[in-house]
């Protein structure tokens, strides 16, 4: 079960992963003796210049001066939460592959961290024998509703009811029995067993299922599992093709309009309201490296190509 999280918009955030790689050099050169990575959950690359004040000479300020600073790196993945973004981020892989599809922000204490970090690699291997990056996870948790005078449309997406209406449909074309097996994150899970005991195509209800869920309130698409395995035609079904692990998938699985509030309650598994955005937030990285030349990229930058 998800843990409800009271998020400060501008100053919470904790170090969600820390990986240290020690490699030997192999020929002397400029090869890292050390590889530092650090990855800053929900951070955001606003927050960089917004915080810039309260930072000290030797936290993120020597990340900007010493070393690389890409301004825009992009996560094509729906729903990225942690761990998606931290697999993405570690294995240069997206989840059809690293198989990990799901799992406050700037902490006051976290750029003195970094700065004591620094410090303490430069007394054991040193700075100029090391490759460090900092990066985030690419997403930001805020379920704060958009103001009324900026005329967005809103609304609530309940998973439960939209279960209890699809199956009432499937009966109505295959008789009594419960169709829909359950939801989680915007998928819904057919009954297989049932299916297969009826002798019917997997596919068909489907297919069925993913048109009725087309028509309800505050859904803007769905696609089948064949859709997001087989025929991403669209951008959103390719960027869900990328991020897809077969054996988690559901039958159906839909887009919310931006705006809108999932309502998922009493479900088990997930019971906080999730409010839809579709709006760009830049995430930064940092690289500092033996011969890096600092400077500042805003072309976006793939995820997985930071691995």
């Amino acid at each position: 079960m998800h843990k409800k999280r009271q998020i400060n918009r501008i100053l919470t955030s904790i170090v969600a992963s820390m990986v240290a790689l020690s490699a030997l050099s192999q020929n002397g050169g400029e090869r890292p003796r050390l590889v530092v990575g650090i990855v800053i959950d929900q951070l955001r690359s606003d927050y960089i210049d917004l915080l810039q004040a309260h930072f000290g000479e030797d936290g993120f300020k020597r990340l900007i001066r010493e070393g690389v600073f890409l301004e825009n790196v992009e996560f094509d993945v729906p729903d990225l939460d942690i761990a998606s973004g931290t697999a993405l981020l570690m294995s240069g892989t997206y989840p059809r592959v690293n198989g990990i599809p799901y799992s406050y922000v700037y902490d006051r204490k976290l750029d003195r961290e970094l700065g004591r970090l620094f410090a303490e690699i430069d007394k054991s291997v040193g700075l100029s024998n090391t490759m460090v990056f900092v990066t985030s996870t690419g997403y930001y948790y805020d379920n704060t509703r958009p103001q009324e005078r900026f005329n967005i449309p809103t609304g609530e997406f309940y998973p439960n009811r939209a279960i209890s209406l699809l199956n009432m449909y499937l009966m109505a074309i295959y008789g009594n029995g419960q169709w829909v097996d359950g939801y989680f994150n915007r998928h819904f899970f057919l009954n297989h067993e049932l299916i297969k005991e009826k002798q019917l195509a997997l596919s068909e209800l489907r297919a069925k299922s993913s048109e009725f869920l087309r028509q309800m309130s505050g859904v803007t698409a769905a696609y089948t599992f064949e859709e997001i395995l087989n025929n991403p035609a669209s951008a959103e079904a390719r960027a869900l093709h990328k991020s897809t692990v077969p054996a988690y998938c559901g039958d159906v699985v839909i887009e919310v309009s931006p705006g809108w509030l999932i309502m998922d309650q009493g479900n088990d598994n997930f019971d906080e309201a999730k409010l839809i955005r579709t709006n760009a937030v830049n995430t930064p990285a940092f690289i500092m490296a033996p011969s890096v030349k600092p400077q500042k990229i805003s072309t976006p930058v793939d995820a997985a190509t930071l691995a």
